[in-house]
């Protein structure tokens, strides 16, 4: 081959590698260009994620803390319900007291009103008071009769109140 042959088939060459080198390096700059976009998405779903991270730890730490409030909230119920439950057994056992004093009360008039049954005639009463040794012997057993009229009246109230309280 002669020179000029050699030098146009060096030419030649030169100018298919020049173009091959300025396709795949065109397509390397749009390969790259493609890679720097993906690079800045990723950037900025990672930017997304961090932010989502954190509200999703505050979410958390929010329902956390309703947790904690919903728990002290039902330990405050079961409070109530100690404390209602101690009141129901002081009263229950008020009520008992209440209606073994009714019962003794009861009792007590009972007595009471037999007494006043089996001394109850004014001849009796009178026998009593002129039986006296003197004057104020006989003001005594009246005052006596009369305290003994109270005490059946008071006992009586005191029955009827006790009931109601029941």
């Amino acid at each position: 081959m002669n020179p000029v042959n050699k030098l146009l088939v060096l030419s030649l060459l030169l100018l298919f590698f020049s173009s091959a080198y300025g396709q795949t390096s065109d397509k390397l700059k749009k390969e790259q260009q493609r890679l720097e976009k993906k690079i800045t998405n990723t950037k900025s779903l990672l930017k997304k994620t961090k932010s989502s991270t954190a509200a999703t730890l505050n979410t958390l730490k929010v329902i956390d803390n309703q947790i904690r409030f919903r728990e002290e909230l039902v330990n405050n119920y079961d409070n109530q319900v100690r404390t209602a439950e101690i009141r129901i057994t002081e009263k229950n056992r008020e009520i008992r007291n209440l209606s073994e004093r009714i019962e003794k009360l009861k009792r007590q008039y009972k007595k009471l009103l037999l007494y006043a049954y089996k001394h109850r005639s004014n001849y009796g009463k009178m026998m009593f008071i002129f039986s006296a040794s003197d004057y104020n012997e006989a003001r005594k057993r009246s005052a006596y009769l009369e305290k003994i009229a109270d005490l059946q009246k008071k006992q009586f109230n005191i029955i009827r109140q006790h009931q109601h309280l029941l």
